[in-house]
């Protein structure tokens, strides 16, 4: 892939692949070596009335207590439902992948992670 300075293009290679961080992880979403975020390529702070630049969009953001809302409003018998079918499109998924995500599921809410697992652990 070439790579390239124009906003539009940098975009497209990068894509969303720069806004996926969690701990113990690289910055980019693809674990499977596609496009990576290059800082040769950012673009410079522009002059207004001072210096401005980009901000980090997840510094104060929750990304994760409405996916536990959520969760919580099911009923028991739809959250087993969920745990199922998360298992299921998982199965051919690397484990460290697997991981990761679980580790999100955990963020979102404890059980809905040990409902996950427990599918998996089933599926095997």
């Amino acid at each position: 892939m070439a790579t390239t300075s124009t906003s539009a293009e940098y975009a497209l290679n990068v894509g969303e692949s720069t806004g996926a961080q969690v701990a113990g992880s690289v910055p980019e979403a693809d674990s499977f070596g596609g496009p990576a975020e290059d800082a040769r390529f950012k673009e410079p702070p522009l002059r207004i009335s001072g210096d401005a630049d980009r901000c980090d969009h997840r510094v104060g953001n929750d990304d994760y207590s409405q996916a536990g809302n959520l969760y919580r409003l099911l009923p028991a018998p739809e959250r087993e439902r969920l745990h199922e079918a998360l298992a299921k499109a998982m199965h051919a998924v690397p484990k460290e992948i697997i991981a990761r995500q679980l580790k999100h599921l955990e963020k979102a809410d404890p059980a809905y992670a040990d409902g996950v697992r427990r599918a998996l652990r089933r599926s095997a």
